[in-house]
């Protein structure tokens, strides 16, 4: 009896022995293992994107260019002309804006001054927001950069996804994708995986007609 009690020790022993020195993915179907789908951009940063294939249905093949994390460098806190500033527009130029509204405060940029760039990482009314625009699919949007405590700093990824931009940010290189038709933007792929930056309500519109609605409004300057 005893050495029937120690042998059924040892063996539980080497059962929890060897599931300890198992390491087990952190995305699995049907609670069974898989095998990490990465893919590689041109500057040879490994993208590790199991999480938006198993949860979202995203396709290795559908992620094209990889041109870089780093080969669009987003806007940070830009100056902004005030009214009456030598650098204001005129009311009756006729390019396109998003607009903004937070706390009693409204800000326009420039829709072009956004194409070679494609976020803008700014404040507005003491709220940090992200203004992105996405070249291939023309849908500027605006979204709220604070995830629970934390501040991000959001930037294009280099890959695009149908017509999309990916996003990632700079803090845990995450990624954040348009899912749904919606502005809101949802981690895709890393450490926030599932956590959703909402949208900020903005408005895409002629300038003059902006400036109409917003006399105070300030407007973004380019560097």
């Amino acid at each position: 009896m005893h050495h029937s009690s120690r042998a059924f020790s040892a063996f539980c022993c080497a059962v929890v022995s060897l599931l300890a020195a198992c390491e087990f993915s952190d995305t699995s179907v049907d609670e069974k293992p898989i095998d990490r789908v990465y893919i590689v951009d041109q500057s040879g940063k490994r993208w590790d994107i199991t999480q938006a294939v198993v949860r979202y249905g995203f396709e290795r093949s559908g992620f094209k260019f990889g041109l870089g994390p780093f080969t669009l460098t987003p806007l940070m806190s830009p100056p902004a002309a005030a009214p009456g500033d030598s650098a204001y527009p005129a009311d009756t130029d006729a390019f396109s804006v998003i607009g903004v509204s937070r706390h009693g405060a409204h800000r326009a940029y420039k829709l072009d001054d956004l194409l070679d760039v494609e976020v803008v990482d700014d404040t507005l009314g003491g709220v940090p927001l992200a203004v992105v625009h996405r070249p291939l699919s023309n849908m500027p949007s605006v979204c709220s950069r604070v995830l629970d405590l934390d501040t991000l700093t959001l930037s294009a990824s280099g890959w695009v996804y149908g017509s999309e931009s990916v996003l990632f940010d700079y803090e845990t290189e995450s990624m954040w994708y348009r899912l749904g038709g919606g502005d809101a933007l949802t981690c895709i792929a890393g450490a926030h995986f599932e956590a959703v930056l909402p949208a900020v309500v903005s408005a895409v519109s002629p300038w003059s007609t902006w400036r109409a609605a917003h006399p105070a409004t300030t407007f973004m300057l380019r560097p």
